[in-house]
């Protein structure tokens, strides 16, 4: 959880490229089913699933977004403003 307004069960995710997956199938490729990382970054995957059902389940709107897509110049304004307004409405 990168940004929480309890009060409003609002909550953002910014998930690492890495670390939460977004190149898992090339990390899977290149080292096996069977490497330490694919294995972590599998787990950490399935723990988001987990983390964000839990959430939901408690009446918590979520937004997420990968890491790559704020550190782009080119497209940081614009998902920059989609999280402004998923957390002011």
């Amino acid at each position: 959880m990168d940004v929480a307004l309890p009060r409003k069960k609002r909550v953002v995710f910014i998930d690492g490229d890495f670390w939460h997956g977004r190149t898992y199938d090339r990390v899977r490729e290149r080292r096996g089913e069977d490497d330490f990382w694919t294995k972590k970054i599998r787990r950490n995957m399935e723990r988001d699933l987990e983390q964000r059902a839990r959430l939901s389940e408690a009446g918590w709107k979520i937004y997420t977004t990968w890491e790559n897509e704020l550190m782009r110049v080119s497209s940081r304004d614009e998902h920059l403003g989609r999280i402004r307004a998923f957390l002011t409405d």
